[in-house]
């Protein structure tokens, strides 16, 4: 008697005399470990836990599930937009208003360079503002841009963006969109620390830009 023989009728496993490459064999009919279904083999042995076809495809996708939420890495932008998502909430009371602007900002999340302009972006979605994130202008690039009511906005943090690009950035910005479009620089510690200003600083410069005219 084989080590599977004795093993098998010890454990109640059915068997029969079944077809093998060498001629005929002893197939062992296992209860599948977690179903119950039947599964064939031609070795059995106690100490070893069997499943049928359906359940090992099942547990391998558990398996690779868990393995992907295990190892899956955020880019910097990413984390960067779950730490502005944060602060946000840490600012007010009422998380529900913002959950809709932060799903669609998180849709373009690989374009804000930085927390702040993340929370901006934020902002400005929740306002009602349609944004376009990094628009090319002339050679230059702004952090937002709002066509509709034309208006720029830029988020001005330790590294100006005047020192960055050159003195000309915002002439040739001003002069390439037309002397109607206010351009807005805002502070990014500032708005940081609490973003709700940032709806008093959009509408009174409007009203002074549109009082010049």
């Amino acid at each position: 008697m084989t080590l599977s023989e004795a093993c098998a009728k010890r454990d109640g496993i059915e068997s029969y005399m079944g077809k093998g490459r060498g001629g005929s064999c002893r197939v062992y009919k296992i209860p599948c470990a977690k179903c119950g279904a039947i599964t064939e083999r031609r070795v059995y042995n106690s100490d070893k836990v069997y499943l049928c076809d359906y359940c090992k495809k099942h547990k391998a996708k558990q398996k690779k599930a868990f393995e992907e939420q295990e190892y899956n890495v955020l880019t910097r932008r990413e984390r960067q937009f779950e730490k502005a998502v944060t602060e946000l909430y840490s600012q007010t009371k009422d998380k529900q208003k913002y959950e809709k602007a932060i799903a669609i900002a998180r849709k373009r999340v690989e374009l804000y360079g930085s927390i702040p302009e993340a929370m901006v972006a934020v902002e400005l979605i929740r306002l009602g503002y349609s944004i376009i994130p990094q628009q090319a202008v002339d050679k230059y690039h702004v952090d937002f841009c709002i066509p509709k009511e034309k208006i720029v906005i830029e988020v001005d943090g330790e590294l100006y963006h005047r020192k960055k690009f050159g003195g000309d950035r915002e002439a040739v910005i001003q002069m390439t969109l037309g002397l109607e479009w206010l351009i807005i620089h805002v502070p990014a510690e500032k708005t940081r620390k609490n973003i709700k200003a940032l709806d008093q600083i959009i509408t009174a410069l409007m009203l002074q830009h549109r009082g010049k005219k």
